[in-house]
């Protein structure tokens, strides 16, 4: 487990792109698409990502408070 997204072509069954949270190595804790699947959130720890994930980019980012701050 390395800490990516990967997105995968149902139609071929192969890996279309992988998404890697910065920094490197972060773990996704949660994900979520958008019912077109254009836009993914990811939850990482101390962090909320929305990824264009066509593009493979952060469209935007929150900072999140953990229970350890």
């Amino acid at each position: 487990i390395d800490g990516s997204i990967s997105v995968w072509d149902v139609a071929t069954g192969a890996e279309a792109r992988r998404l890697t949270p910065p920094p490197p190595g972060a773990f996704v804790h949660a994900l979520a698409a958008t019912p077109d699947g254009r836009v993914l959130a990811a939850y990482e720890y101390g962090a909320v990502r929305l990824w264009d994930a066509a593009a493979g980019t952060v469209v935007r980012e929150w900072q999140t408070r953990t229970v350890f701050d």
